[in-house]
């Protein structure tokens, strides 16, 4: 019975490895670069694991023991909030399609409006993709990664 149980977990356990995908990270200097995976530096490795019975993904930096989840979220907030003497609306707004494991996409998006003016502040945008089994991210417009 010891047996038994000891191979049920080994077999689970060897389960769960199979189906991460490794993948080679690289940080581009452009969007565009980021998208066509082209002109970016190698900065580490990533396992993904995606189930899309649950619509969750598991994204694990192995060289930093750190971990990301993402869930299935279709969510929008919104509040009014006075900073310093006016009005100010924050919205934030969250999604992750799950489509099979070589296709997904989550954006995060977090804006504040004031109202003294008419612009919107993008205060944080985060989008991760995977299409086709290529990685694609980008952080405030700022930060690209890639990998494949």
């Amino acid at each position: 019975m010891k047996l038994k149980l000891l191979l049920t977990i080994c077999l689970l356990l060897i389960t769960s490895q199979v189906f991460a995908k490794k993948i080679t990270v690289y940080d581009c200097p452009t969007e565009a670069d980021a998208r066509s995976c082209n002109n970016c530096k190698k900065s580490g490795y990533m396992n993904i694991k995606v189930n899309v019975n649950t619509n969750k993904i598991l994204l694990q930096y192995p060289e930093s023991n750190t971990n990301t989840y993402l869930q299935t979220v279709k969510h929008e907030n919104s509040r009014i909030r006075q900073v310093t003497g006016e009005l100010a609306l924050y919205t934030q707004k969250e999604t992750l399609d799950v489509f099979d494991e070589d296709n997904w996409e989550y954006l995060y998006v977090s804006n504040k409006f004031y109202s003294s003016s008419s612009e919107i502040h993008t205060m944080m945008e985060v989008e991760k993709s995977m299409v086709n089994g290529k990685y694609y991210m980008s952080l405030n417009p700022t930060i690209y990664r890639c990998g494949k």
